[in-house]
């Protein structure tokens, strides 16, 4: 019994006395650079919606010969890429049966790739020049870096042998990050 209060005694004096503690604890991440398409021009587009592609048909204005220069047909707007700030893009654009052409993201301005396309309707063939142009609209916002990108198409003046009807060719596009 007299180890028993005396064991009581001890544990009463301790719980008073008891020292301190104290430490510090780091806490480390990493950001890294993302991409996203969203529909409007201030982000927020949900992940879960994101196409793996985008197809966005060229309206086509009627082309004559006797136009000089001829009409620009543009497509307007895919959409908009949110990107993390400061993300490096590199655009890339291939028409069907043509070359690539690639254009990275530079400190400021739009990052443009044009080259030469053609239209087809069976085996005739509308020659023309296409441009694809991706403008950043928002920058170092609570939405990061957002782009929107345009695409159009020229044809070139003067062919009088191209028959009339509708004429269509694909330009394949990728943007790519790190």
């Amino acid at each position: 019994m007299k180890k028993m209060m005396l064991l009581a005694a001890m544990m009463v004096g301790t719980a008073g006395a008891a020292p301190a503690a104290s430490g510090a604890i780091t806490f480390n991440t990493t950001v890294v650079n993302v991409c996203a398409i969203s529909g409007n021009s201030a982000g927020g587009g949900s992940l879960s919606s994101v196409p793996a592609s985008v197809s966005v048909p060229v309206n086509t204005p009627n082309y004559t010969a006797l136009q000089n220069p001829t009409a620009t047909s543009t497509t307007g707007n895919i959409g908009y890429l949110q990107c993390t700030t400061g993300t490096s893009l590199t655009l890339s654009t291939t028409p069907a049966g043509g070359t690539t052409t690639t254009s990275a993201s530079l400190n400021a301005g739009d990052i443009i790739n044009t080259g030469g396309m053609n239209l087809a309707n069976g085996g005739n063939s509308l020659l023309g020049n296409y441009e694809a142009k991706l403008s950043q609209t928002a920058t170092a916002s609570s939405n990061g870096d957002v782009w929107q990108g345009e695409f159009s198409f020229t044809p070139e003046a003067g062919q009088w042998n191209v028959p009339a009807g509708s004429y269509s060719g694909t330009l394949n596009f990728t943007v790519s990050y790190n």
